[in-house]
């Protein structure tokens, strides 16, 4: 009878994390910490108001849009030269720069249920407002110059505008001044 060799396991000894800079004091610690939290969630509520009224009020449909829509954008946003010729509603991206996204990832990215996605996306579809393509979905090409997405994108610019002009005005942008 042969003897049964014992084997050798290779054992990975976890090695000291990297020092991590100090990351300096916190958010909380900011002096206008309050002001600007309170400004942002303003603009983010004056957003999803307007936004979802283009969806009747759904929320979700309208976070589905959103969403298929930055990854839509995501090449151009992040290369300067595309961002630079294609960084205004009033130019079209090509759909060599545009990355599509499919049914399983918006499930991932927004956390909603898969079944969710597939309704959500149905109605976006049929309202006209999303295609789909061989490697997922797209918002419409020309949908920079259809009304209603027109009426949605408007107060959004007011929107920035105030949360800016709240932020220059209470001082929150300039902390040591």
């Amino acid at each position: 009878m042969k003897k049964a060799r014992a084997r050798r396991v290779a054992v990975e000894i976890p090695q000291a994390p990297p020092e991590m800079p100090d990351p300096g004091p916190s958010a909380r610690d900011h002096p206008h910490s309050r002001a600007i939290a309170h400004f942002i969630t303003e603009f983010i509520l004056r957003c999803a108001h307007t936004i979802s009224g283009a969806f009747q009020n759904d929320y979700e449909a309208a976070i589905l849009f959103l969403t298929i829509s930055n990854r839509n954008s995501e090449k151009v946003m992040s290369d300067p030269a595309l961002r630079q010729r294609y960084g205004s509603y009033t130019a079209t991206i090509p759909d060599e720069h545009v990355l599509l996204i499919n049914r399983m990832a918006l499930a991932r990215a927004t956390g909603l249920p898969r079944e969710t996605v597939r309704r959500k996306v149905g109605r976006l579809v049929e309202k006209g407002w999303v295609i789909e393509q061989a490697g997922g979905l797209r918002i419409r090409p020309d949908i920079n110059r259809d009304a209603g997405y027109i009426a949605i994108l408007e107060p959004q610019a007011q929107n920035l505008r105030r949360l800016f002009t709240m932020l220059v005005t209470s001082g929150a942008l300039n902390p040591g001044g």
